[in-house]
């Protein structure tokens, strides 16, 4: 009997320890509304309780969800404990993380940079600050890390995207954005995109990575940024793999956007 007792508390010992997904609402006041969230926490969240933890915001692209990341890298919990990051990933349906100008009801940049990060703080034991804090995104996610930390890098410390779309007046005349920005309005779209936002970044202000597949259709926008960060003379990490727009590539850039973050983390303790 003293025996079961041991294994079932053994048992129970060795599930807490694991890496924990926890799925909740997240209430925004802009919107009026709930929206569903993942949060990872690393294995030791429950049992290293003084520890605050960097955090890392993962979005998904377009046509995506909260479940993106965790599809796309099944072994995310594993990640989490590796790295003693915690991920956060929000649903943001096709909003582009705008906070569109012809849709009241539509804004994700609000959400995401002030009313998400304020709960998480309030609810997770993070670093409360921007260096322990960063944003990475796949694809429209892409666009959403590098230009919503170009916009608020009093929020973020360090950005990363792969396969992002980082040049949305691109997309001026298409159907992707309708419902976000008045189709045809070039400098609105401008305000948005990462690759114009890349004017006005400050040199060492933020850390950011960028990666494309040599056979991505974005891969010519993900060239151009680096260029201009070249010209401006702003740090930043640039690289090129094979691949296309598809998860196999993804299943191997993150393990290069893990390693980014985790550097970044370590010079800021």
């Amino acid at each position: 009997m003293k025996q079961i007792f041991l294994l079932i508390i053994s048992l129970f010992f060795t599930l807490s320890c694991y890496a924990k997904k926890i799925s909740i609402d997240v209430p925004s006041a802009s919107m009026n509304k709930n929206l569903p969230i993942h949060v990872i926490t690393p294995d030791s969240y429950d049992t290293d309780t003084n520890k605050l933890y960097p955090c890392v915001y993962l979005l998904h692209g377009y046509g995506g969800s909260r479940n993106t990341w965790l599809y796309v890298k099944k072994d995310l919990q594993e990640i989490s404990s590796k790295y003693n990051f915690v991920f956060v990933m929000p649903d943001v349906a096709k909003s582009w993380y705008i906070d569109s100008p012809i849709n009241k009801n539509s804004k994700y940049e609000t959400y995401v940079t002030k009313e998400l990060v304020e709960y998480i703080d309030k609810n997770f034991r993070v670093i409360k600050d921007r260096t322990g804090r960063g944003i990475a995104g796949i694809s429209m996610g892409g666009h959403g890390a590098i230009s919503l930390a170009f916009k608020h890098p009093e929020t973020y410390g360090a950005c990363a995207s792969t396969s992002g779309a980082l040049n949305i007046v691109d997309l001026v005349h298409t159907k992707f954005l309708n419902d976000v920005i008045a189709k045809g309005d070039v400098e609105e779209f401008k305000k948005h995109s990462a690759l114009y936002l890349a004017d006005k970044v400050e040199a060492g202000k933020l850390k950011i990575h960028i990666d494309c597949g040599s056979e991505d259709f974005l891969f010519k926008e993900n060239k151009a940024i680096h260029k201009k960060l070249l010209q401006r003379k702003i740090p930043h990490n640039y690289f090129v793999f094979p691949g296309a727009h598809k998860v196999p590539y993804w299943r191997n850039s993150i393990n290069y956007i893990m390693i980014f973050f985790d550097q970044y983390f370590k010079e800021k303790k």
